[in-house]
């Protein structure tokens, strides 16, 4: 075939069926048909014209299929002779083609359609396919010369070309250059895809063009491969409530956790941000990676964040003015101000070394406060802290005189120290030490008649007035330094450098001591009493010294200062380090499910917490007993490996301890309730234990109680959570808490176990904390024969005489009088003192008088005061407070009044005021009175006055009125109880509970006290309600029959008569097969067989007063047959049966009866029995001749002797010699057969097996046994 084409016209060459398909540069498409056709006769070539009408040859590649063919184009010295060529469907004969008939058929003439091409073979393949091709005549398509829309193109990373195009089109693609990439087929829905070889690389240019199967060609749509990978996106810093960042636009951004699961995907907008927000928050510390892929496929490299929804630590606020705030915060986070009524003032952006500050348009007046917090990059906000600004300058400082050499004063503690000199020259300036002394050492001494001129700034930048003082070059100087300070001391040796304070500890050996001193004077340092080296202080009056190597232990240092002039000032306060260089040992860690980590380690110091890849888990501190614990905010993982270290206050570290989480340890019991036993105090005068509702001077009493052994107990002050500790192994904790302010507070704590399981809350334990000392008490003038006055109420006033010695200890009373009459009168001129100390413990200044022997008594004694009342009468006896009810009805009266003075007892039942009788108070003011009349039922008030030896009577006392009951209250009742261990309920009397805390109910008088009593011992005690109900839960009680009373309490101590009583049988223990009991009859034999196991009767016994609860059969597969308790018949004694079970639906092998059994108490216990199930008939066995002694195989033989094989073990066979008619039992493995003929079916054998099933027959054949 010759085409008027030369190469370069010539885009593609390919095989399509048995047609060639010539694709032009220019788009169009020739088809060659048959040109891989069967002919044989005839070997289809391909020529091409070069320049000038040259021939070439085109030397097609093999193609056995279809495909694109590789071409040598070879130049021809002359024309051949060639097929005759016609249009698709048209016939012709040979036609010689000379190269003027050629170019009138070739060429453009042929472009757009098909040309037939006689023979086969075709371009050196050796395809011999002969099949027509379908639809060769294209007469489907001669209408259509319309092309097909341009295709559409996917973004492509060169590994897969996609796009769109018109259904059923060939898709041909070609690089830049026209060379072929390939072809592919549009499918029915448009879409079209085309996998290379080999991935085209960055930035190959393609075109490609849709081709219909009417062969009309689309324009080319081109396109650019992009193989390269966008850049690594942006992360910004996160929360975890909205991940955000830049990427490429239009990219998609893909994010997964740091173990690579997927957390979301978004795409990219069209300005370069992307956000997604995921359903929950990511927790923090979230490790999250995010590569952004472009629309071609291609992935960036990933970048990495970590969630950070740790909020920051506070700000700090420098003291200010008003005119600028400054201070510090994490660096990078947002400072956000408000005033304390919560109105901004602005905001400001901490830079990188964390610093920041603010200006506000106008200053803050005096007194402002001035509320910050910091917001780190993630969003999150931190506490707020709080400053006050102060506005008000300082005192102007005090110059002391100088000669120039030294300059020294004081100023406000804290403040800086400007000097300048009479022209205003500076001179330098000073810091003032916590007294506020500062001194300043000039370089050069001031110059005789030097004015000098000092101004003090407060931290908040406040200037004082100046003050001035003139250098007077012959002062002399015998003036001791001021004495110098320890600030700090630092450390500089890992893990935990920096400052130190005094009564730190430290693992650096040669700690840098620094301070302040009169400047210019030489320091000395002093370890433990003994020099060890001395330093000067700088013109500033700073100081610095490093020691040589300190010796483990505690070290107090001290310094002094000596000036120039020799003057040597006071040793300085002690400051001690406690040098510790040795590391702990390793913690302990307890077994956990990974909800709470406890363990123990050296008291104090800190247990670091890491999991097996080393990530930080968290960090707990050790209590006074070493006990510490720690609570994920989620539950490690079942498995994860849990590693601690300990790093004392010094900073060593321990070796590490480790433990691995069990998710599967089972514990969903909360501890008992603790309990907060006592508490103690350690600041004098009145130290050790303290009960709840005491006083105590000690602003951190030591409290202590009972816990679960190893529990977290977590200590409240009211709702407020203070601080957890570790209770001991023997259930021991204590807790010391920071310094509390004055006041009442409720101490409570819970108990949480391993398994993080909460206990009840503690009951209630009150202290009243008050450092406050009493005011000095008032000591009346006095004659010395009774000394009297007034103090805090309740205090105790301890008197003393001039020598310091203790006349009398006394207690003021409720109106904080006091007084006490000594045996012997005080000395006339003699002066005696009076100090009150209140319940906490303070004491008060000294107040004193001076006896005056001639003093007469002209005042009237103070109101005497009625404490309280005594009741003797059993079961409520001793102290009765005003408005109580009492049972005694001949109560004991006690109070106070002035010391010697007789006392008026006064009474009105109703009927008014009338005196009792008398009593006299003792030394010390104390009195009582026995009332000897009884008292009537009812209300009565009582009311004293008190008449001095003057016969001066005072004012009546307060009155105190009490209630005298002495009738009983009526019996209560025992109405039920309630059990709430399933079965749950209501119980009546004589009933029967597995719940060994019933909870009992009944009546009583209203508020009475309901004492309840178990088999005559008394268990415990509840108050009825108004209404006259209680309930009581027991501690819990043993197994067996439990008789209940109660009795009734009324407020004056009468108890009622005992309830009628309430008994209960208590049973915890279930069910077992003592009394229980089920078989299956399997008659015996140990297996159901197919004819047994459809009808199975079961039967059993079970205990007095116990039910059915259920029976179930079940197989070794899981398959049951439940049986209806309303079907199991119950005789009178226990014994059951149950007939008709089906059983035949199970599976073979071992089936196992649950009976269930419930006592009268609720307790389900089981038994159970097992059988086997066996259904599957035997094989038949086998029967041969034992010796087929005539011609092998003719069934004749002399030996009479049947092998029977193929048997069971353990089964049972039998033989019949007639047809089945009648059966004999086989023996062994064989049997006689007697002489004779047998027909085919005659000798049959069979086999039972153990469980009864019979197998099929198995038949000997025809047989003839010959003896003779």
């Amino acid at each position: 075939m010759l085409l008027s084409l030369s190469p370069d016209d010539v885009q593609t060459l390919q095989r399509d069926g048995d047609d060639l398909l010539v694709r032009t540069t220019d788009g169009q498409v020739i088809r060659i048909e048959n040109f891989y056709g069967a002919d044989g006769n005839l070997e289809s070539q391909l020529y091409l014209t070069g320049e000038d009408q040259e021939l070439i040859w085109a030397d097609l590649g093999p193609a056995s299929s279809d495909g694109f063919i590789a071409a040598d184009y070879i130049p021809q010295n002359e024309f051949g002779v060639f097929e005759p060529v016609t249009a698709a469907g048209e016939g012709g004969e040979g036609l010689g083609v000379t190269p003027l008939g050629w170019a009138a058929i070739g060429g453009g003439a042929l472009a757009a359609g098909a040309v037939a091409a006689g023979g086969g073979g075709g371009g050196g393949s050796d395809d011999d396919d002969d099949t027509p091709p379908e639809d060769a005549d294209d007469s489907d398509n001669e209408d259509d010369a319309t092309p097909p829309d341009a295709p559409a193109i996917n973004p492509s990373n060169g590994e897969t070309i996609s796009g769109e195009a018109e259904p059923g089109s060939t898709i041909i693609i070609t690089d830049g250059d026209g060379n072929p990439v390939g072809e592919t087929i549009t499918g029915d829905d448009g879409n079209w895809t085309f996998t290379p070889e080999e991935p085209l690389p960055d930035g190959t240019d393609i075109d490609v063009v849709a081709q219909d199967p009417a062969g009309n060609t689309s324009q080319p749509t081109t396109g650019t491969i992009d193989a390269s990978a966008p850049d690594a996106p942006t992360l910004d810093p996160s929360n975890g409530e909205t991940i955000s960042g830049e990427a490429e636009p239009g990219s998609t951004i893909i994010i997964t956790d740091g173990d690579g699961n997927p957390v979301g995907e978004t795409i990219t907008g069209d300005d370069g941000n992307w956000t997604f927000t995921p359903e929950e928050p990511l927790p923090d510390g979230t490790d999250i990676d995010v590569v952004a892929q472009d629309p071609a496929g291609n992935t960036s490299q990933p970048t990495t964040g970590t969630i950070d929804a740790s909020a920051p630590d506070a700000p700090t606020i420098d003291l200010s003015n008003g005119e600028t705030l400054t201070g510090t915060a994490e660096p990078g986070s947002t400072v956000t101000l408000t005033d304390g009524d919560g109105n901004a003032i602005g905001d400001t952006t901490a830079n990188g070394e964390g610093n920041w500050s603010f200006t506000p348009s106008e200053p803050l007046p005096d007194g402002t406060e001035v509320s910050a917090t910091a917001t780190d990059a993630a969003g999150n906000e931190s506490q707020p802290v709080t400053t006050t600004i102060d506005a008000l300058a300082p005192d102007a400082p005090a110059i002391d005189p100088t000669d120039g050499t030294l300059l020294t004063g004081t100023a406000e503690p804290g403040s800086t120290v400007t000097l300048t000199g009479g022209d205003g020259n500076p001179i330098g300036s000073a810091i003032t030490d916590a007294n506020g002394n500062w001194s300043f050492q000039p370089e050069q001494p001031l110059d005789d008649g030097t004015d000098v001129t000092a101004t003090a700034t407060d931290a908040a930048g406040n200037v004082s007035e100046p003050a001035t003082t003139t250098v007077d070059g012959d002062l002399d100087d015998d003036t001791p330094p001021v004495t110098p300070t320890i600030a700090a001391a630092s450390d500089d040796v890992a893990p935990q450098t920096g400052q130190l304070d005094d009564g730190d500890s430290t693992n650096d050996p040669t700690p840098r001591l620094t301070g302040r001193a009169e400047a210019g004077s030489t320091v000395t340092i002093f370890a433990d009493g003994e020099e060890i080296g001395t330093t000067t202080a700088n013109a500033q009056g700073n100081w610095s010294f490093t020691t040589a190597n300190l010796d483990d232990g505690d070290t107090t240092f001290t310094v002094t200062a000596t000036d120039g002039a020799g003057n040597v000032s006071n040793a300085s306060a002690p400051f001690t380090l406690g040098i510790d260089t040795m590391a702990p040992n390793a913690p302990t860690l307890s077994p956990t499910d990974g909800t709470l980590l406890t363990g123990t380690a050296e008291p104090g110091s800190t247990v670091t917490l890491t999991g097996g890849d080393g990530d930080p888990i968290g960090s707990a501190i050790t209590d006074d007993n070493g006990n510490w614990s720690f609570q994920p905010e989620q539950p490690l993982d079942d498995g994860t490996d849990v590693t601690a270290t300990a790093t004392d206050a010094a900073g060593n570290v321990s070796e590490p301890a480790t433990t691995t989480v069990d998710g599967d340890l089972d514990d969903d019991t909360p501890p008992v309730t603790p309990t907060i036993a006592a508490a103690s105090d350690d600041v004098a005068p009145q130290t050790g234990q303290l009960d709840d509702g005491d006083s105590t001077n000690d602003a951190t009493p030591t409290l202590s109680g009972r816990a679960e052994a190893r529990s977290v107990v977590t200590i409240y002050s009211g709702d407020d959570e203070l601080s957890t500790v570790i209770a001991d192994d023997d259930g021991s904790w204590s807790y010391t808490p920071d310094a509390l302010d004055d006041g009442e507070y409720s101490f409570t704590v819970t108990a949480t176990d391993s398994a993080g399981n909460v206990s009840d809350e503690s009951a209630p334990f009150t202290l009243t904390i008050d450092t406050q000392p009493p005011a000095t008490p008032i000591v009346d003038p006095t004659n010395g024969e009774i000394l009297t006055g007034s103090a805090e109420a309740g205090s105790s006033v301890t008197l003393t005489d001039e020598e310091g010695d203790t006349i009398a200890t006394v207690t003021s009373d409720i109106n904080g009088n006091w007084s006490f009459a000594p045996d012997t009168p005080l000395p006339d001129d003699s002066t005696f003192t009076a100090i009150a100390t209140d319940a906490a413990g303070n004491v008060s200044e000294p107040g004193s008088a001076v006896v005056d022997a001639d003093l007469e008594d002209t005042l009237p004694p103070s109101e005497p005061v009625i404490i309280t009342s005594i009741d003797a009468i059993e079961p409520g006896t001793g102290s009765v407070d005003d408005g109580d009810t009492t049972n005694d009805a001949n109560p004991t009266l006690v109070g106070t009044a002035e010391a010697t003075n007789t006392v008026q007892i006064w009474a009105d039942a109703g009927d008014g005021m009338q005196m009792l009788g008398t009593t006299q108070a003792d030394g010390f003011g104390n009195w009582s009175f026995r009332i000897f009349s009884r008292l009537a039922e009812g209300n009565t008030t009582f009311m004293a006055r008190s008449i001095d030896p003057a016969g001066q009577t005072s004012e009546a006392s307060s009155p105190y009125a009490v209630v005298i009951d002495t009738t009983p209250p009526d019996e209560p009742t025992i109405d039920s109880a309630t059990d709430d261990v399933d079965p749950t309920g209501t119980l009546g009397d004589g009933d029967s509970t597995n719940d060994t805390t019933p909870a009992l109910t009944g009546t009583a008088e209203a508020n009475a006290t309901v004492t309840i009593s178990a088999n005559g011992t008394v268990l415990g005690s509840v108050t009825a309600d108004g209404d006259g109900n209680w309930s009581y839960i027991p501690e819990t009680l043993g197994e067996g029959d439990v008789t209940f009373t109660a009795t009734a309490t009324d407020a004056a101590g009468n108890v009622s008569p005992d309830s009628p009583s309430f008994t209960l049988t208590l049973d915890e223990t279930a069910p077992d097969a003592g009394d229980n009991g089920i078989a299956i009859n399997d008659g015996g034999d140990g297996f159901l067989n197919v004819d047994e196991a459809g009808n199975v009767t079961l039967s059993g016994s079970i205990e007095s007063d116990a039910t059915v609860s259920s029976l179930i059969i079940s197989d070794a597969s899981g398959n049951t047959v439940t049986v209806d308790p309303a079907d199991i018949a119950v005789d009178a004694d226990g014994n059951l049966t149950v007939s008709g079970v089906d059983l035949s639906g199970l599976v073979d092998g071992e089936l196992t009866a649950t009976l269930s059994v419930t006592d009268a108490a609720g307790n389900t216990g089981t038994v159970t029995d097992t059988t086997t199930l066996d259904t599957a008939a035997p094989n038949a066995p086998t029967a041969t001749l034992a010796d087929d002694t005539a011609i092998d195989g003719d069934g004749i033989t002399s030996d009479a002797t049947i092998n029977v094989g193929g048997l069971e073990g353990g089964a049972t066979w039998e033989y019949s010699t007639d047809g089945g008619d009648s059966w004999t039992t086989g023996m062994g493995a064989s049997f006689e057969l007697p002489e004779g003929d047998y027909a085919a079916d005659a000798v049959q054998v069979r086999q039972t097996d153990a469980a009864g099933n019979t197998g099929e027959t198995a038949n000997l054949g025809v047989v003839t046994v010959d003896l003779t």
